[in-house]
């Protein structure tokens, strides 16, 4: 019964996982015949500048839109998991962003940020507030505006995890915390984020794990401009694969960036673990 999913599994994940592991051991332009290197393609990795410049990126933009889509959503969560009029309706509006493909929130939020044209700049100039900022044309700013912009994208999601989670908390718990004299505050820290600690650490595992993975929503909206402010592990491999036709290097990159990942998830895991076991 598991052999056919076990089949897909080992064609779309395991085997593109061991050829690229193979491929960093060669050089390699992707048409000529391979070269063995050895470890001289990690060696490039790991002494390029360019590559903690998109490493230090890339988990900024994950760490950074890992927790807001956490805390944001929780909150969003504990708004639309009671029972009120027109709760429904906004549970289906704000999972409609998941539903849409990163090239078209791209192209979207594009858009919406332009400079000149842009919705966000126009409504800032009706209310009269500065309205000519360069949402991703200024170093720094673009690397926050996309992150907002997945954050937006995910909330959904993460809302509809934390939704479930909050309808598996017992009553009683709330009720006795009452009798005892607990405000809303009081419930939130000492009821609901303990009980919710384990779809926490779920949803924080999730959205990181993503978050270090991020490719197109970048490539879409910046390119990993300008001056490489955006440029992340994923963006930069893509543009040695393809561009520079350094497929060896490339896949060394995502060897590392494999094993990054890896570890950042099993540590989580592990600190999630011990905080359920206390």
């Amino acid at each position: 019964m598991v052999l056919p999913g076990l089949t897909l599994f080992a064609i779309f994940m395991l085997w593109p996982l061991v050829n690229a592991f193979a491929n960093s051991l060669f050089s390699w332009d992707g048409l000529g015949p391979k070269v063995f290197a050895g470890v001289q393609n990690y060696k490039q990795v790991f002494t390029s500048s360019q590559t903690y410049q998109t490493l230090e990126h890339t988990a900024i933009y994950a760490i950074g839109t890992g927790v807001a889509k956490v805390v944001l959503a929780l909150l969003i969560a504990l708004l639309v998991a009671r029972r009120t009029r027109g709760v429904t309706l906004f549970r289906s509006v704000i999972f409609i962003p998941v539903l849409m493909s990163f090239v078209a929130v791209g192209v979207l939020w594009t858009f919406i940020l332009d400079p000149n044209q842009g919705v966000l700049n126009g409504t800032l100039g009706a209310l009269g507030l500065p309205h000519t900022t360069p949402w991703l044309g200024q170093p720094g700013l673009a690397l926050c505006s996309v992150m907002a912009v997945d954050v937006w994208k995910w909330l959904g999601y993460h809302v509809i995890l934390f939704v479930a989670g909050l309808q598996a908390v017992r009553p009683e718990l709330y009720e006795a915390a009452k009798v005892d004299g607990a405000g809303r505050i009081a419930l939130f820290f000492h009821v609901t984020v303990p009980s919710m600690r384990t779809m926490i650490g779920l949803n924080l595992i999730i959205a990181i794990a993503g978050g270090f993975n991020v490719f197109d929503l970048v490539y879409v909206m910046t390119k990993g401009g300008p001056d490489g402010s955006t440029d992340t592990v994923m963006t930069f491999m893509y543009r040695q694969a393809f561009d520079v036709q350094q497929y060896g290097f490339a896949s060394a990159l995502a060897s590392v960036l494999f094993v990054v990942v890896a570890v950042v998830t099993l540590i989580q895991i592990r600190l999630l673990r011990s905080d359920y076991n206390a």
